[in-house]
């Protein structure tokens, strides 16, 4: 596994984070599995048959970067392959409205990406390089993702309670200029109950979503309460591929 240091020094918010990140509880640090990501969501989206169907278009590895890796483990699994797990769908009664019904929804054991994906992660911690490169990731990035300079566009971008969560106004941006013209953005934003608005635990920043990704020149392909799918807005990616890797867990 390759280790690149942002050249630039952490901020103190960064600090702040780093320190957060030690005393979170064990059960917040054990949910970063692959699997997890789509609990409580309204829809599942296939990473690898969507990663597996352009390969074989693309002829060539595609980029997959996970910001805010932690461990690795999310999207190392998804190289190695992910075991079977079950999700619910919530399907309406139709004659009572507003209620609905739990339906497991099962996933299979994937055979993971292997070759066909190049991993990389981004990380504040030193001491998660064994861990990652343990976890299948082919390049670890240690210091914050809005201050290093990447040398290519990425396919697919993951960003779990990663930099989105704190610095959304800098994530953003970030993430429209290294994503391919097709490429899929994979975003968790967090929701202000009061305003309406996502925050930052750690910046305080307040924005509309919707409006947050738009003005970056995203186009959402899917959300719902937390979770957002988005493409640049000169999009050139199969629609129909995409369509057909994503699943609806809730059905009104």
């Amino acid at each position: 596994m390759k280790i690149t240091r942002v050249r630039a020094p952490l901020g103190p918010e960064h600090e702040r984070i780093r320190e957060a990140d030690v005393t979170l509880p064990q059960g917040y640090k054990a949910w970063r599995h692959f699997e997890d990501i789509w609990k409580g969501s309204e829809f599942y989206f296939d990473i690898e048959s969507y990663v597996n169907a352009l390969h074989w278009r693309k002829k060539r590895p595609l980029e997959l970067l996970d910001s805010g890796c932690g461990s690795g483990k999310v999207l190392g699994q998804l190289k190695q392959g992910v075991r079977a797990f079950t999700l619910y769908r919530s399907v309406s009664l139709g004659v009572y409205p507003g209620y609905y019904q739990d339906v497991p929804f099962k996933v299979p054991e994937s055979m993971g990406l292997k070759e066909r994906a190049r991993i990389t992660g981004v990380t504040l911690h030193e001491e998660h390089s064994e861990s990652a490169e343990n976890n299948g990731l082919d390049e670890l990035i240690i210091g914050p993702a809005e201050r290093h300079a990447f040398d290519r566009q990425f396919d697919v971008i993951l960003d779990y309670a990663g930099p989105a969560f704190y610095f959304p106004s800098r994530a953003i941006p970030l993430y429209r200029g290294i994503i391919q013209p097709d490429g899929i953005l994979i975003v968790w934003l967090m929701w202000d109950w009061e305003k309406g608005l996502i925050t930052g635990d750690f910046s305080r920043e307040t924005f509309n979503r919707e409006e947050l990704l738009e003005r970056n020149r995203f186009r959402i392909l899917a959300k719902d309460e937390y979770n957002f799918i988005a493409t640049p807005s000169k999009e050139s990616m199969d629609r129909a591929l995409f369509q057909e890797c994503l699943y609806p867990l809730k059905i009104r």
